[in-house]
């Protein structure tokens, strides 16, 4: 019965992180919504995602986690299947934006679920796995903010940027915004010596 519980807490979870199968919203909320709002979804909600997922998985049911970690499991590779695979077919940035979102929680809960080895709590072994994760999702949050506020500053200056093809010309029009957006869709898709990469690692 504790078990079949967890499995609803873990799906509430994963419903606030966007995991895949819990992922349909996040699309089209970041589409959808003002650049403004989607700054706002993107960056503090995903944060408190990831508190609250600590607080109730690790300090509340850290004897369950061979029962949770299968089912983070399960999550983090569909999260980094679909997502990217989904994310490649893309022309709007903003969609593009949300499946690389779906895709970098699935790295967060490779952290979340590799803290327990085969039943066994070490201290040490749970304080580099949680923490990992932790830093993986703050670099995602300022990178992804970045990202963000580049659409909403060229919005804001009377450039169209929904769209992937409007970016096209983005360096002759203002190098420092195509400077800003290069680095962190590089550092997203984590390429060194960007701050990404050092998550992912």
């Amino acid at each position: 019965v504790l078990v079949f519980g967890l499995v609803f807490v873990v799906s509430g979870l994963a419903f606030k992180l966007g995991v895949v199968p819990f992922h349909m919203w996040i699309p089209d909320v970041y589409q959808g919504a003002p650049t403004a709002v989607t700054l706002m979804i993107a960056g503090a909600p995903k944060l408190a995602a990831f508190a609250i997922t600590i607080r109730l998985l690790v300090e509340g049911m850290l004897p369950l986690a061979p029962d949770w970690q299968q089912m983070l499991m399960v999550l983090a590779v569909a999260s980094l299947f679909v997502g990217n695979l989904a994310a490649i077919a893309q022309t709007n940035v903003k969609r593009m934006l949300a499946f690389s979102t779906i895709s970098q929680m699935g790295f967060v809960l490779l952290g979340l679920m590799s803290g327990v080895v085969h039943g066994h709590v070490d201290a040490a072994t749970v304080e580099a796995a949680y923490s990992a994760s932790m830093f993986y999702v703050v670099t995602y949050m300022l990178t992804t903010l970045a990202a963000f506020g580049v659409i909403l500053l060229l919005t804001r200056e009377g450039f169209e940027s929904e769209e992937i093809s409007d970016m096209a010309g983005l360096n002759q029009r203002s190098p420092l915004y195509a400077g800003v957006m290069a680095v962190c869709l590089l550092s997203l898709a984590g390429l060194p010596p960007l701050v990404g990469f050092y998550a992912k690692l």
